[in-house]
């Protein structure tokens, strides 16, 4: 009988320990889908020899929501990955923002670069799929 307590209570702590999958929130989706068409904006605009700071910087206000959006979700978990990179990302865009009004093209490029990298990072973290549907689901 000890035993058969034991195994329960193995199951149960273990069963605790498992994080199921969750689909994202129809907010989540759109402030990544917007978060990934200003990353594509900004790849070229970093590419090019001749920096458009004013493109830079729209494109930065472009990421500013988005990027609140996804530091709040992640903000209210229990995730270090994700917590730690969307406030990064978060802190980057607004020095994107702050590098493109200065004309500063290492600032612009340091910043850029933090952005780009962190999409990587915190979805190998946190995402799974692409599920049948072509959908992911946040693990």
């Amino acid at each position: 009988m000890a035993w058969i307590t034991s195994v329960g209570a193995a199951v149960v702590v273990c069963a605790g320990l498992v994080q199921a999958a969750e689909k994202p929130t129809p907010e989540h989706i759109n402030a990544m889908k917007a978060f990934n068409a200003a990353n594509g904006k900004l790849r070229p605009l970093l590419a090019a020899e001749t920096k458009d700071y004013a493109a830079i910087g729209a494109v930065a206000a472009e990421w500013k929501a988005p990027a609140e959006l996804i530091a709040k979700f992640w903000g209210g978990r229990n995730a270090e990955v994700g917590t730690k990179m969307s406030a990064d990302v978060l802190k980057a865009v607004n020095d994107l923002a702050a590098a493109a009004k200065a004309n500063d093209a290492a600032a612009v490029a340091a910043a850029g670069a933090v952005v780009s990298a962190s999409c990587r990072t915190c979805h190998t973290a946190h995402r799974t799929g692409p599920l049948a549907d072509g959908t992911y689901e946040i693990k």
